[in-house]
């Protein structure tokens, strides 16, 4: 399966200190908010750049969060618009040409890097 996951555990001990220095000053917004918007980001980020013949792949991207962990995949269960065959049985290949999960990941590594950097700025 083509996919991207995201351990937000590499940044678990900023998060920490982070998260009881907010909770010390009343911020209250949660990590799993925040890793929820970064899988937004993510798909968003994916979409723009997948390759588009009838849609069916730029729009099966989608995200979940399991704890401190991020996954930005495509949904098992979406199909080809035209063609009924299964976007996961074509994924790869799209990946291989175009590594839309690859440039991806790099995307919400910047971007994971900012929302540490803005949980910082309103707990100062």
């Amino acid at each position: 399966m083509v996919s991207v996951e995201y351990d937000a555990q590499d940044f678990a001990d900023a998060q920490s200190w982070l998260q009881r220095v907010a909770m010390s000053v009343g911020a209250t917004e949660g990590w799993t908010d925040r890793l929820n918007r970064l899988g937004v980001a993510g798909v968003e980020y994916a979409q723009s750049i997948s390759p588009v013949v009838t849609g069916s792949y730029r729009s099966a991207h989608t995200h979940s969060v399991r704890g401190m962990t991020l996954l930005i995949e495509i949904d098992p269960g979406a199909r080809n618009s035209r063609t009924g065959t299964e976007v996961t049985r074509y994924a790869t290949n799209v990946e291989k040409h175009h590594e839309v999960y690859a440039r991806t990941m790099v995307q919400v590594d910047r971007l994971a890097a900012s929302v540490l950097d803005s949980m910082a700025q309103e707990i100062v």
